[in-house]
């Protein structure tokens, strides 16, 4: 019984410090059920007539599922301590009698009409609260990198763009440049021949001089 304790109070405060992690709705029923009044929430007595809710258990109900949860524990102690009492003395009709007994009556009622009825709510909306916080913090990733991507494109149209723009103008420039200076005065400087060299500029150039000359021997040959 005392495992059953520990296991209660090990299980809440492990609850409670996850608390940053939930959303505010789960927790503000939590704090309802564990320490309000759980009348209204309650339909078994209203449905049964059988007793007003603010008086059965002494009350206990109008306390919160907390002390619901401890009343339950010691009058389940102190049944199963009877019932072991009857069944070392082979009072076989004590036990059935036992049935009939108000603690197991508050037994049946708390555990199948009060603690499963909260509990599985609470489970839902705990459930429901996980998976909204989850959604939320995956559109909010997407969002974010939407943004992200938002901001490249327009830098790459501000800023890149206008760069390349401004760089191709260079060098069309810079060709315009060469095109004007005779290119054995270009070739006789070092540096400048590489850079041709590499721009492919006197393959282009080679080219245009071997097919002229050959079209000038053919006419030669025809001459001849």
């Amino acid at each position: 019984m005392f495992q059953l304790y520990d296991q209660q109070n090990a299980l809440q405060e492990n609850h409670l410090d996850h608390q940053s992690y939930l959303e505010t709705d789960y927790w503000d029923r939590f704090e309802e059920v564990f320490r309000e009044d759980l009348c209204p929430s309650i339909t078994y007595f209203a449905a049964n007539g059988t007793t007003n809710c603010s008086n059965f258990i002494s009350g206990t109900l109008q306390q919160g599922l907390h002390v619901v949860t401890i009343r339950y524990f010691e009058t389940l102690r102190n049944t199963l301590n009877q019932y072991q009492l009857l069944l070392n003395a082979s009072n076989w009709t004590g036990i059935n009698s036992m049935v009939n007994q108000v603690p197991y009556y508050e037994l049946y009622v708390i555990q199948n009409f009060v603690t499963q009825k909260l509990m599985r709510e609470l489970v839902k909306k705990l459930s429901l609260s996980i998976q909204d916080d989850f959604q939320f913090r995956t559109e909010r990733k997407i969002a974010i990198f939407i943004v992200f991507l938002i901001v490249v494109l327009i830098s790459f149209i501000i800023f890149w763009l206008p760069f390349l723009n401004g760089l191709n103008y260079q060098i069309y420039k810079t060709k315009l440049m060469l095109m004007i200076i005779p290119l054995e005065l270009l070739l006789k400087i070092k540096n400048v021949a590489k850079v041709l060299q590499s721009q492919s500029f006197i393959q282009q150039s080679s080219k245009k001089s071997s097919s002229g000359g050959s079209g000038g021997s053919g006419k030669r040959k025809e001459t001849n």
